[in-house]
């Protein structure tokens, strides 16, 4: 069976790929890695949206053959809101 690495960034940075895992093919590879960023959000979502989570595959041969990513960014519209904040939050 072909051999799949995973490289993860999460909260506390990236972690270079690990220990190989044999997996039947890339398709199944990209499920694991899928279910894999899912377990990281219920740690925590992304800090901002310049630091997402992400799962990288990386194929036999180690080449890269797939990024999930999880993105987080917050618009909020101070002008709309009835009772905004007076400091501290977001400032």
């Amino acid at each position: 069976m072909p051999q799949y690495f995973f490289g993860i960034s999460d909260n506390d940075g990236s972690q270079s790929p690990g220990d190989a895992l044999s997996l039947s093919d890339d398709s199944v590879a990209i499920q694991r890695a899928s279910k894999t960023l899912a377990a990281m959000a219920v740690n925590g979502l992304p800090k901002d949206a310049a630091h997402p989570l992400a799962v990288r595959v990386y194929g036999p041969g180690q080449d890269l053959i797939a990024e999930l990513r999880l993105e987080y960014s917050v618009d909020i519209y101070w002008s709309r809101c009835k009772n905004p904040p007076t400091s501290g939050w977001l400032h």
